[in-house]
């Protein structure tokens, strides 16, 4: 059954549920473009003052509910309806997966979020009984890996099946955490290892190079003048403008409450 919410309901849905507070002492601030133009008379959001976070790099998918026996995964017994799939890009028609996947690889924290739900009903109850965060699965693109082919792919995942979840097409198993206990975890190593120093001038403008020399070995998108946007005088702008347009993925800023 495909999904009867909008990728944007979720997507504000899981972003307020950071911003209100997670694992106990973790909070999250959205980086919109608008919020960065209104950050001051020199512009930049506040994130720009000097205290412990990281970024963090969400690419939000909706996930397909899968409810009859013949579903490949439930004649091949890896799960009994109903389970869940999310959708990842062909690398015939994207580079999406293979930029996450060499964000992440440059040390960044890059996740994949996707509902165990698909129903508005669904989403409604999850959002007032905030468990937006506890009902979804964080899947980083390491996790993944390469992508066998250009064809389509998709991970499939159930909520009683614990860490287990496959790559299909051929499928692969997979059998690391997916839950927010895990991906609380990590945040809590970036924050240890990195937080000091992540939101200062001189790292944002190393993770923009960075994410500028993916674009360039990647995606090369001829659209836009890249030399313009390696001389922009705000990195942290220029980080999320590269995120949101050209990783697909939405810039938050992680920190201790």
């Amino acid at each position: 059954m495909r999904p009867d919410i909008s990728e944007f309901s979720y997507g504000y849905a899981v972003t307020e549920a950071f911003a209100r507070g997670f694992g106990g002492t973790l909070t999250a601030a959205p980086t919109f473009l608008s919020l960065l133009e209104e950050g001051g008379a020199e512009g930049g959001y506040d994130v720009r003052i000097e205290r412990n976070g990281v970024p963090l790099f969400l690419q939000f998918k909706l996930s397909d509910c899968m409810v009859r026996g013949t579903a490949y995964e439930a004649r091949a017994g890896f799960f009994t309806p109903p389970f869940y799939r999310f959708h990842l890009r062909a690398t015939r028609t994207s580079q999406q997966h293979r930029l996450l996947l060499n964000l992440e690889a440059r040390g960044n924290s890059v996740f994949y979020i996707a509902p165990m739900f698909h129903l508005r009903d669904e989403l409604n109850e999850a959002y007032f009984t905030r468990d937006i965060l506890s009902r979804s699965v964080f899947v980083p693109p390491s996790d993944i890996g390469d992508l066998p082919d250009d064809d389509f792919h998709h991970i499939a995942f159930s909520p009683t099946a614990g860490g287990v979840f496959y790559l299909l097409s051929d499928p692969v198993r997979l059998e690391k955490p997916i839950d927010l206990e895990r991906f609380t975890h990590t945040i809590r190593h970036d924050l240890a290892e990195k937080g000091r120093d992540a939101l200062a001038a001189p790292a944002l403008n190393r993770l923009a190079r960075d994410m500028l020399a993916i674009l360039h070995e990647y995606d090369s998108p001829s659209s836009v003048n890249i030399q313009r946007l390696a001389n922009l005088d705000d990195p942290l702008r220029t980080v999320a403008y590269l995120s949101r347009t050209f990783f697909g993925s939405e810039l938050l800023i992680i920190r201790p409450r």
